[in-house]
């Protein structure tokens, strides 16, 4: 099944829109902004539209931390492991899997 990702300009094109889907019989769906926005920026990741390679450092050096750093650090590998926090490569797996799907 193919999806449409249609943005309307204002309130009176998105009533015309509906009321079009409705009179063709078609399925559709609202989406809230900020759905949109992540998914325009999963789909020109996937598209490879955007240059993704800024995102990660490349740090040479090592950094001592301070024994509180090593105390947040520590209780965040905890938290992980509690799942109280969710990795980014989790949610990047999810985002995945949901594009897959559409």
């Amino acid at each position: 099944m193919e999806s449409l990702l249609i943005k309307p300009r204002d309130k009176k094109e998105l009533a015309y829109l509906i009321e079009l889907m409705e009179n063709i019989g078609s399925l559709y769906n609202l989406v809230p902004e900020d759905a949109t926005e992540e998914f325009e920026m999963a789909m020109m990741i996937k598209n490879k539209t955007i240059n993704t390679a800024g995102i990660m450092r490349k740090d040479m050096e090592r950094t001592d931390l301070s024994m509180h750093e090593q105390l947040m650090l520590t209780r965040s590998e905890q938290d992980i492991k509690e799942r109280l926090i969710i990795t980014e490569r989790k949610i990047q797996h999810e985002e995945d899997e949901w594009i897959s799907s559409l």
